[in-house]
């Protein structure tokens, strides 16, 4: 008990209460039913076509990839993908060749596929490749990666634009974190407070992949698709890799507005095999970050402001 209000005292301090709150309805009492309420609410047979079909100056990709032991669980987050407010012109999961070789996807897939989702295979980059092949590919396209085990509201698109027009040249995000610099060293991830504040952009900021990123048209540098580099020195955590071709490129983070209003829940059963949980329990985090910071020397990039997270 007393560990357990220790816990909630301190997410209480950096996340704010209405986070905290959010949170324990998410994972104790809506978690519960959570299963039954995503098989009730998915019609298997709804033909409503999820894509936009008017043309547009950029379009918008979501893009996002999933694992095998997974994927009967990522038709929930297909089916909100393609019931979007504002509609995306593509959504594209990237399979791994290999991993999905032989392999009989769910019967749920077909009819998504009418809907509009395209399924492509590639080399498995693990995490990367939920944005690898999206942003190269589609260059003078605006993509926004996801999750396959988040399910997303479904004004997620909408809120992501209503920030890309007045932030242009930022990459947007719903979770951000502000990195802690002390001495040229950088404080360990879990340690960084999330941003609370929505709308100011800031080199210092982290975007987190687990709530979506919005990534502009033409921005990232060409190095961020040295398939060597990131299996050297950063394969199991593209955040870390996207912020350093960020700062590489002076491309500012910033918190989509509305976001801190949005509830985005986890898909129950998929958190065991999460790339992220594994990379925190093994502090594996930290080792990519020094790596990355030591390799590109990625001190020289920061601009060091006011604590922006209150």
């Amino acid at each position: 008990m007393k560990n357990n209000f220790s816990k909630l005292t301190k997410s209480i301090k950096s996340r704010g209460i209405k986070s905290t709150l959010r949170e324990i309805y998410n994972q104790v009492i809506f978690s519960r039913y959570k299963s039954v309420i995503l098989k009730n609410n998915f019609d298997k047979n709804n033909i409503e076509y999820g894509l936009n079909q008017v043309k547009r100056d950029e379009e918008i990709i979501i893009s996002f990839t999933t694992i095998p032991s997974r994927i009967e669980k990522s038709i929930y987050v297909i089916d909100v993908l393609l019931s979007q407010t504002v509609k995306p012109d593509n959504v594209i999961l990237y399979l791994g060749r290999d991993e999905f070789r032989n392999f009989i996807l769910p019967p749920e897939i077909e009819n998504l596929i009418k809907r509009g989702l395209k399924i492509e295979y590639v080399e498995d980059l693990g995490p990367h490749t939920k944005y690898f092949y999206a942003i190269q590919n589609n260059p003078n396209s605006i993509v926004i990666t996801v999750d396959d085990d988040r399910i997303y509201n479904k004004n997620l698109v909408e809120l992501f634009m209503k920030t890309h027009v007045l932030f242009p040249n930022c990459v947007c995000a719903n979770w951000v974190k502000e990195m802690v610099i002390n001495n040229e060293h950088i404080s360990p991830h879990e340690s960084w407070p999330r941003v609370k504040v929505e709308g100011k952009p800031s080199n210092m900021f982290f975007a987190l992949g687990v709530d979506g990123v919005l990534y502009p048209p033409n921005i990232l540098p060409k190095q961020t698709f040295d398939k060597k580099n990131i299996k050297e020195l950063c394969l199991f955590a593209d955040d870390i890799w996207l912020k350093s071709m960020e700062l590489i490129n002076n491309i500012p983070v910033v918190k989509v507005i509305g976001s801190g209003d949005s509830i985005n829940m986890n898909i129950e059963g998929t958190q065991k095999q999460s790339l992220n949980h594994e990379n925190e329990g093994r502090d594996r985090n930290s080792v990519y970050l020094d790596q990355v910071f030591n390799h590109f020397e990625l001190f020289k990039y920061l601009v060091y402001g006011g604590n922006e997270s209150e």
